[in-house]
């Protein structure tokens, strides 16, 4: 028989706030887990968002390779913002994994699992909770758990707030009478977080009921909602929250967690004696005198409550018992649980086996990747989610101050959505070291938000840590317009300071952030490190070895050891580092603090593998690097073996400085000139954003000149429109066209396209417009946007109906062999946009004061009445067009491909 196991996420779960709890007997089922078993640290990772964060967990991977970066995505099909779906993931997690294997699976609420994927088991998606005591006959119930035919049985286990016990609601609060719901609505509030709870719990009692199981991972979400609502009521009282508040609410977090355990032990109970469990969370959450005193009002500000220590516990018969010194981070939970499974671990996946919490180490051999081993993960086009549901959760989203409100129009909001998402991915990479890889995502965010001080703050450090200093100092004025005045940017600006070495200046912010009473802790570490870089070593360590007693944190231990070494300390700095190295073996500066202090002792052996630690976990650490090669040097030639191999491999002619000088010379030269085209490309974009009521923004009623302008006369509309026929007509009739012979007719336009090259790049040369002046010039109706100013515009805009032109788009791609959209979304996306286009271009034309002439000519008008068309024409150009007579000898019906069924006339339009 296949081990039992279970995964139970506690999002935000804290040992601050369970471990009290624990000692006075008030969760009984953790601490039979932790006293029987193994727990300790996980350790969380900027930006601290819990659909990245989780989808880390049960990948193994970083989000930049399992691509779910934020709350909400923009949806193609929709054209509308939705919740992150699953079909963003773009790896397979640990239930793709075991079901491939086979092993009987189930998943209760994982974040961004819906659409639920087909698994060997029941997936029960993020997004089931919402659907409450709907009928399960209803449509929008579609994919909310798979397979689809469990959904009978299970949605009647979705409850709604409105079904939670008034008995339930009292326990948390107990003078709940006393409260009127229609002016307090908190205690609302937390019955739908009750209602979420129970509807995965109530689903995970009966899958366990009726099957039995091997793998099982239920995620609830209930302890961090609850403690984003109500941490702030909770002891010890802060001035700002009244006696009546304080009273009524102070018990709801810990009352939270005591209910979290009640039914942890429901859960096992109902799994049965031999299975094994491990309890995480995706983070940890301040409390106590550690709340920040406001939550900052920015994208993702409330992550600003979230502790980067998160909680692991595991017990059963696979797990060591009394362990509770454990140190692991999202990485390693994959790893963990395939050993767990005697399944090998993917080469990929950048943790490691956590072997100090289990009582088997017999390794397998790592495979190359586990995407390349069984079935491939599906990837089908995203699903557009129930609207309700949609509209609910996003503002659920943005009241918890997780996502700033999303736009109604769909390029801001899919622009913004983008942004906000870069952001979150850039802080991410930044906090896996991989700096030019975050490069151009922090950028991104910055730019079309120079002043968020929380974007730039992130862009800063990248910036510097990559040597480009000079573009640093600019985006360092967006902290410097916040406020002088301020201890957080204090703070802030001393570490960017420090890390430009000019340490007199960080001195004094130190001294700043002092002065506005910030964060006393953080403050004397980052003294401390200043201290250590202006050589007075005694000073720093007096500041470390104060906070180790007194704060004891990881950086203040670190920091500690580093002033050991420097103040020739050697032999207390090696014992304490290798403590370090032991617990956070992933902590590069750890191991070459380790490698110093052995190189002073003489060990150099050791210090050589130290160094090499510090580069497998930092590969880019220059200093590792170098004394790595010093060591080896020394040694070769002390010895007096001078190996041919080795001088083959190893250049001493030159310094590993020297030569990492000119790579970084060559880096940021490459660095700044990618930055440079990337800023070309979102100008242009934020311009055309930036028209905010209109998609075409580019005329003004100030030019005094227009009027005597000849014009660019401009025909435009959807591709496949009838623009090239139009083109043709206004030829015969006497204009004078601007075409190149680039594009060579086809079975498509037989006749010609009629198109001129540079006018595709209008964008970044608007200017090129002058060589039309006129003349007739074809322009795409999604160039419209990039028209300069000072011109007179005629524009002829075609029309046909949008399943033709669909139709005709979708076989012309065919025929080229590209791929395409499904026939009904393409006709949604065209009908939007030339919406959006013509309400703007009508806007402008319908104003006198401005160069703009418009007419709109049906593409069958020009195929049915051709007279009506020429003679429409003549009197929308004048004189322009010398021989409107001869227009119709172009038309050819034949070329009236992809019509509708039925060609209706009715509602004929030719405009005058």
């Amino acid at each position: 028989m296949q081990k039992k196991l279970i995964l139970v996420g506690w999002d935000g779960a804290d040992w601050n706030l369970a471990q009290p709890l624990m000692d006075r007997g008030r969760m009984p089922q953790l601490s039979h887990m932790v006293e029987n078993g193994v727990s300790g640290i996980l350790r969380s990772s900027p930006p601290y968002l819990s659909p990245m964060l989780w989808t880390t967990i049960a990948t193994g991977k970083s989000p930049a390779e399992h691509g779910i970066i934020g709350f909400r995505e923009f949806n193609e099909t929709s054209q509308s913002l939705q919740p992150i779906s699953s079909k963003s993931r773009q790896c397979k997690a640990i239930w793709n994994i075991l079901s491939q294997e086979g092993w009987k699976t189930n998943v209760l609420g994982w974040f961004a699992t819906y659409p639920a994927e087909s698994i060997n088991g029941v997936m029960v998606s993020d997004l089931f909770a919402s659907l409450g005591t709907r009928d399960p006959e209803q449509k929008t119930t579609k994919r909310y758990v798979s397979p689809e035919d469990k959904m009978k049985e299970i949605l009647p286990l979705s409850i709604s707030a409105d079904a939670i016990d008034p008995g339930l609601l009292q326990y948390f609060i107990p003078r709940l009478n006393e409260i009127n719901l229609k002016k307090d609505k908190r205690p609302l509030e937390l019955m739908k977080r009750l209602a979420e709870l129970y509807s995965y719990h109530n689903t995970a009692i009966a899958l366990l009921k009726k099957d039995e199981v091997e793998f099982m991972t239920i995620y609830y979400h209930f302890l961090d909602w609850i403690c984003h609502d109500f941490m702030a009521l909770a002891p010890p009282q802060r001035p700002e929250v009244s006696e009546r508040d304080y009273a009524l609410y102070s018990e709801v977090v810990s009352r939270a967690y005591e209910l979290q355990d009640l039914l942890l032990r429901d859960l096992l109970q109902h799994a049965g004696k031999d299975v094994n469990c491990l309890v995480i969370s995706d983070h940890g959450f301040l409390s106590g005198n550690e709340r920040p005193l406001q939550t900052p009002k920015v994208d993702a500000g409330i992550a600003a409550w979230h502790r980067i220590e998160g909680m692991i516990v595991g017990a059963g018969p696979l797990f060591n018992s009394g362990v509770n010194d454990i140190k692991a981070t999202h990485f390693d939970i994959v790893p963990t649980l395939l050993h767990m499974l005697e399944l090998p671990v993917g080469a990929d996946m950048p943790g490691q086996v956590l072997s100090s919490m289990l009582k088997s180490n017999n390794y397998l051999e790592k495979i190359d990747s586990w995407e390349k081993r069984g079935n491939s993960l599906e990837n089908e086009t995203s699903e557009s989610v129930d609207p309700d549901v949609t509209k609910a959760l996003l503002k659920q989203f943005e009241e918890l101050g997780y996502v700033s409100p999303h736009e109604e129009r769909k390029e801001l909001a899919e622009s913004k959505s983008r942004r906000e998402n870069a952001w979150n991915l850039g802080v991410a990479l930044m906090g896996e070291s991989r700096l030019e890889d975050a490069l151009p995502y922090l950028e991104e965010a910055y730019f079309y938000h120079p002043e968020a001080s929380h974007k730039a703050l992130p862009l800063v450090r990248c910036q510097i840590q990559l040597g480009l200093i000079e573009e640093s100092l600019v985006t360092e004025q967006s902290l410097l317009d916040y406020g002088p005045q301020n201890g957080e940017l204090c703070y802030h600006l001393a570490i960017i300071y420090r890390m430009r070495k000019d340490y007199e200046v960080a001195l004094s912010y130190i001294d700043q952030a002092t002065k506005y009473e910030y964060d006393k802790r953080l403050i004397s570490l980052e003294h401390g490190l200043i201290l250590l870089h202006t050589g007075q070593f005694e000073e720093a360590e007096q500041i470390f070895r104060t906070q180790t007693v007194e704060n004891p944190s990881i950086s203040a231990e670190l920091g500690l050891c580093r002033a050991l070494v420097l103040s020739d300390k050697s032999q207390e700095a090696e014992q304490r580092t290798s403590a370090i190295v032991k617990a956070f073996p992933d902590v590069a500066m750890a191991w070459f603090t380790l490698g110093q202090s052995l190189e002073r002792l003489e060990r150099l052996d050791e210090a050589k593998e130290a160094f090499d630690h510090a580069i497998q976990s930092k590969p880019e650490f220059p200093e590792a690097k170098a004394k790595k090669f010093r060591l080896h040097r020394d040694k070769i030639e002390a010895s007096e073996q001078f190996a041919p191999l080795f001088y083959h491999d190893m250049n001493f002619s030159e310094l590993p400085e020297e030569k990492a000088s000119k790579e970084h010379t060559i880096k940021l030269s490459r660095l700044r000139e990618d930055s440079k085209k990337r800023r070309q490309i979102w100008k242009r974009e934020q311009n055309y954003y930036r028209s905010a009521d209109y998609p075409v923004k580019v005329f003004n009623s100030n030019n005094q000149q227009a009027d005597k302008q000849k014009p660019v006369v401009i025909v435009s509309g959807l591709p496949r429109s009838g623009t090239s026929m139009m083109m043709e007509m206004l030829q015969k009739g006497g204009m004078t066209l601007q075409v190149d012979d680039k594009r060579p007719a086809d079975t498509n336009s037989p006749r010609g396209f009629f198109e001129w090259e540079p006018i595709k790049s209008l964008g970044d040369n608007p200017n090129c417009i002058s060589q039309a002046v006129g003349k007739v010039v074809k322009v795409v109706s999604s160039q419209l946007q990039f028209l300069p100013r000072n011109y007179v515009y005629f524009i002829i805009w075609m029309n046909r109906p949008i399943s033709e032109v669909a139709r005709s788009q979708q076989t012309m791609l065919q025929e080229q062999g590209n791929s395409h959209n499904d026939l009904t979304d393409s006709k949604i996306l065209l009908q939007n946009h030339q919406n959006e286009i013509l309400q703007s271009v009508r806007k402008y034309a319908d104003n006198p004061k401005l160069p703009l002439r418009l007419t709109e000519i049906n593409y069958a008008d020009c195929i049915n009445y051709a007279d009506d068309v020429c003679s429409n024409l003549a009197s929308f150009l004048g004189e322009l067009l010398p021989a409107p007579e001869k227009m119709n000898m172009v038309i050819d019906p034949a070329l009236y491909r992809n019509r509708e069924k039925e060609n209706k006339t009715n509602g004929r339009q030719i405009n005058k």
